[in-house]
């Protein structure tokens, strides 16, 4: 992290170019969202002074489909915002995206998989693919 910080204060790389970096370059391995935004989306809010958050996709969001990780509801889009999702937008986020879960929060099954999802696949912890990702 002081790497970072130390990256950022030299202005060798922007904040923006970091997030991107981790958004759009090592999502791949974690596998983390479900849906996100495209990355010129992603970027004009960024530069706007926008800070990106991800919305567990078991809470509504404008124009992101809700899905709860089951392929039953990728059709399901909200027409509002949850409150929290909006208070959010009215103090200087945006949603970069919808974090994958265990499907259905984990209730589908008493012997189901931590962090798989049919919409979204297997979550893997970003410490270890070998460990436990809690399910989000």
């Amino acid at each position: 992290m002081l790497k970072i910080l130390f990256f950022l204060t030299i202005v060798l790389f922007s904040c923006s170019d970091y997030v991107d970096l981790f958004l759009y370059e090592k999502e791949d391995k974690f596998n983390a969202y479900i849906s996100r935004l495209d990355q010129k989306k992603f970027t004009e809010n960024v530069v706007k002074g926008s800070l990106p958050i991800a919305i567990k996709d078991n809470i509504d969001v404008k124009g992101f489909a809700n899905t709860a990780g089951s392929l039953a509801l990728k059709d399901n889009y909200p027409e509002n915002n949850a409150f929290l999702v909006q208070k959010l937008i009215d103090n200087n986020f945006f949603v970069s995206g919808k974090a994958n879960l265990s499907e259905w929060a984990n209730f589908r099954s008493t012997s189901s998989t931590s962090g798989w999802s049919s919409m979204g696949g297997q979550t893997l912890n970003p410490f270890g693919s070998n460990r436990n990702p809690c399910g989000s």
